[in-house]
């Protein structure tokens, strides 16, 4: 579409970067169990550690993107249903289709 670019944002992650990401919306709890305390920040329900994600395997079998209008970063699922679509067609699975958890800006390969 005129004034859309993708911007490829992450394929390869460790699994420290991982975790750290696995941290957001999440605290402690006494039994040193990381329970939810914010699901709006919530970005992953991988921790790269007993649950790893397809960021973290080297090379990596995932991708996120973010897509711009006229150059301004956007997060309307709409905007990535286009990608997710096209991915889909082309035998990719986009994070747009899982029913728990919608990721929109992420692809990745069939295992």
């Amino acid at each position: 579409y005129p004034g859309h670019r993708l911007v490829v944002t992450c394929t390869y992650r460790s699994p420290e970067e991982q975790f750290l990401l696995f941290q957001k919306g999440r605290r402690k709890n006494g039994d040193g169990d990381w329970v939810v305390q914010d699901k709006a920040q919530v970005v992953t329900y991988l921790d790269g550690i007993t649950k790893r994600s397809n960021h973290n395997s080297n090379p990596s079998a995932a991708l996120d993107f973010m897509v711009t209008v006229y150059g301004k970063p956007t997060w309307a699922m709409p905007e990535y249903a286009v990608v997710g679509h096209l991915a889909e067609q082309r035998g990719l699975i986009w994070g747009g289709s899982w029913s728990s958890f919608k990721d929109g800006p992420h692809l990745e390969w069939p295992t």
